[in-house]
């Protein structure tokens, strides 16, 4: 029902796009106009001085630009403005309100600094550079030699390409996006929505470009300024009033008319609330796909993701550098394992065919690529196959492998949701990783919160491919499945196998790494955690040899502005180094106060060929919930070394609440019949602890440790109590 809802949603948004595009004629690019069309005359006035563009109520906030790589910080429209920028904004409106003291020579000179200014805001702060471009009136009023300095509007129908290098020894992301509009090819430097969004094909875009510079909007529409809106009435020769292509009505019904410019075409609405209409729905059809994969969305099938691939793998080397990247057979060989991935992560969805081509020298030496970068080599590679009978056309997706070139810091570089991968780095892990990114997944990630006192949810941050289960965090492959929300996302996992966990109760979870799926059986939950983020639930079996994994569910956050556009793995045991035991194992809550969610495995089904886990989901809050008191006893005080020792612990809760009890001992094991007693022995002589937590599943929680003598200790007892600076406990 709610995949329904969000298809005639994207429906309805193409019927609206057809109306637009139906009612708009060509033109040049507005704000709402309160006036008659008939008194919008460019020429009354003098211009102001350059303000924030009027589609920033409309804009995505911003968290922070796109410069190729991670920003250290946020940076807005609100930062300090250059002082270029400020100073020749002063020059503008002195010279244009008819001042004799300034000259189209000082302005000049002004110009083109603030033209230096605006070149390194479009890297470094694309919003902002955006909110600073010169007013259209300011492009028709002053001379050619100030003008032909000013940053250039550009607005189209065009590619929007992404992608993402792999640099594991760093731990960084660095993020190419580049802007294909007509005949041009930028370097595209983003904010606000498009820094999560993937390579998308033929949508609408607008910015303002330098030197091949792009600041990129993250609004497929832009707002015309009022005398921009009345000059391309003029242009056009149209004398009748603009009709709105949301209401079929005049767009001057309401004297709230408004023209937007959409892919290089001007479209007129009646007020500013129709045009946000269509806004919407043009970034809702946007919001999900690649240039081949326009119906991605999270938990639905996709031709993009589903079937067979036909892989063109091309080796590659260079007339300074003639080495061979890997072998033919190899380079099959690492193939067949990476389709091995595919075919057993997808539930033999979809599946890889592979054909590698002879070995391909490029016609420029590695120094030539590292000025052009790696979107010439690849271009380059793809016409030298060509060339030699294997057209790139003629398959779904096609790998480009050859020996480093400097400045290419990556060992594999991906486009995300489209076609087009680099390797550097030839083995199975990095493929499949890369691969991944084509498909249409970012990174899977962790969230490190070790600077936070043990906290599993509280302040931390981002670290990059630290998900040490899942392909796109280690770059494995094998046994580490893609995790269970980006399945969904590739519609591997389809919503209907999905708890959407809405109401508290006992949820029963299947493998999602399993070689097959079956109908009516759910292999994941989720939960939501705040307006961003969902929990997602996971039951991993590849690792037998990992107890936590074998007998807990993982938690992954879904992607949230602090995610770098992926998930997020959740250590739920941040006392210790490893992340191997970051599962929540049977008996234990996981606990979420402030979003009032309590996580709880309770039993494990038979170690069969279809195993399950049954988990205790709550959604607060709970007022008036009491915690449990608990207290634990043993059978024997002087155990032989390996002679089983029985505990047994006494728990009661006021609110008469299930209780799920948790049992761990200081040689790393713990029980897994969340029950109030449990059996231990311990090979070593000496004093064992035994720790027993007891939760309502409602967040109460009670924990106890006793003292298990074993055999002739040694050594010597400290007895005391640790007291902090001021001499408390």
């Amino acid at each position: 029902m709610k995949r329904a809802r969000l298809l005639s949603l994207v429906a309805g948004g193409f019927v609206l796009a057809a109306l637009l595009w139906l009612r708009a004629k060509p033109a040049s690019p507005s704000t709402v106009i309160r006036q008659p069309l008939a008194s919008l005359n460019p020429a009354t006035n003098a211009p102001p001085a350059p303000q924030p563009e009027s589609n920033v109520l409309l804009q995505t906030p911003s968290v922070r630009a796109d410069a190729r790589t991670q920003d250290p910080g946020p940076k807005t429209a609100d930062s300090p403005r250059p002082r270029a920028v400020t100073a020749f904004s002063d020059w503008a409106e002195h010279y244009l309100a008819g001042d004799s003291t300034v000259s189209a020579t000082q302005g000049e000179a002004l110009a083109w600094q603030r033209r230096e200014a605006m070149r390194e805001l479009i890297e470094t702060n694309p919003e902002q550079a955006l909110a600073l471009t010169v007013p259209f009136r300011w492009r028709r009023a002053l001379p050619p030699n100030i003008t032909r300095h000013f940053e250039q509007r550009v607005d189209g129908r065009g590619n929007f390409e992404v992608a993402v290098a792999t640099q594991f020894e760093s731990g960084a992301s660095r993020v190419y996006r580049w802007a294909q509009i007509r005949n041009e090819r930028y370097d595209a430097f983003v904010f606000g929505r498009r820094l999560s969004q993937r390579t998308q094909a033929n949508i609408p875009l607008h910015g303002i470009a330098l030197a091949g510079k792009l600041a990129l909007h993250p609004d497929p529409i832009r707002i015309l300024e009022a005398d921009e809106a009345a000059a391309s009435l003029a242009e056009n020769g149209q004398t009748r009033e603009p009709i709105c292509g949301v209401s079929g009505q005049s767009a001057t019904a309401r004297n709230e008319a408004v023209a937007g410019d959409i892919g290089g075409e001007i479209s007129w609405f009646c007020g500013v609330d129709h045009l946000r209409l269509v806004q919407t729905q043009w970034q809702l059809a946007e919001s999900g796909g690649g240039v081949n994969a326009a119906n991605l969305v999270a938990g639905g099938a996709s031709t993009w993701t589903q079937g067979r691939k036909n892989v063109l793998y091309l080796r590659v080397n260079f007339p300074d550098d003639l080495t061979e990247p890997l072998s033919e057979a190899s380079a099959y060989s690492i193939m067949d394992d990476v389709n091995e991935f595919y075919v057993n992560c997808s539930y033999d969805t979809t599946w890889l065919t592979t054909t590698v081509t002879p070995l391909l020298t490029l016609p420029h030496p590695k120094v030539w690529y590292t000025t052009q970068g790696p979107g010439a080599l690849l271009a380059e590679a793809r016409e030298a196959a060509r060339q030699a009978g294997y057209d790139t056309v003629n398959y779904e997706r096609d790998i480009v492998s050859h020996t480093s070139v400097p400045t290419f810091d990556w060992g594999g570089l991906a486009f995300v949701g489209g076609k087009g991968t680099w390797l550097q780095s030839y083995g199975a892990g990095v493929t499949s990783h890369e691969l991944g990114h084509n498909y249409g997944l970012w990174h899977a990630n962790f969230w490190n919160t070790l600077t936070n006192d043990f906290s599993v949810i509280g302040p931390g941050t981002n670290t990059e491919y630290g998900n040490v289960f899942d392909t796109m965090g280690n770059a494995a492959a094998g046994n580490n499945q893609f995790n269970a929300d980006f399945k969904n996302i590739l519609g591997w996992l389809p919503d209907d196998a999905v708890h959407q966990i809405t109401s508290n109760g006992v949820y029963r979870i299947y493998p999602f790494d399993a070689a097959q799926r079956v109908n009516g059986k759910f292999y994941a939950a989720k939960v939501r955690k705040d307006f961003q983020r969902d929990y997602w639930l996971e039951f991993r079996q590849r690792f037998t040899g990992n107890p936590f994994l074998q007998n807990g569910i993982l938690l992954d956050w879904s992607a949230w502005t602090e995610s770098n556009a992926g998930s997020q793995l959740l250590d739920t045991t941040p006392e210790t180094v490893s992340r191997n035991d970051a599962a929540v194992v049977i008996g234990r809550t996981f606990t979420d106060d402030a979003a009032g969610v309590f996580i709880t495995p309770l039993a494990r089904g038979a170690a069969t060929a279809d195993p399950w886990i049954d988990v205790q989901v709550n959604t607060g809050p709970f007022p008036g919930n009491w915690a449990p008191v608990l207290k634990v006893e043993i059978d024997r005080t002087n155990a032989a070394p390996g002679q089983l020792v029985h505990l047994h612990a006494t728990a009661s809760d006021l609110n008469g609440d299930a209780l799920a009890y948790a049992w761990s001992f200081d040689d790393g094991t713990f029980s897994i019949t969340n029950q109030p007693w449990v059996s231990q022995s311990w090979g070593a002589p000496g004093e064992h602890v035994a720790r027993c937590v007891v939760s309502d599943m409602k967040g109460g929680a009670a924990s106890a440790n006793v003292l298990v003598p074993v055999g002739a200790a040694a050594g010597y007892r400290i007895i005391g109590a640790v007291l902090d600076a001021n001499d408390d406990p």
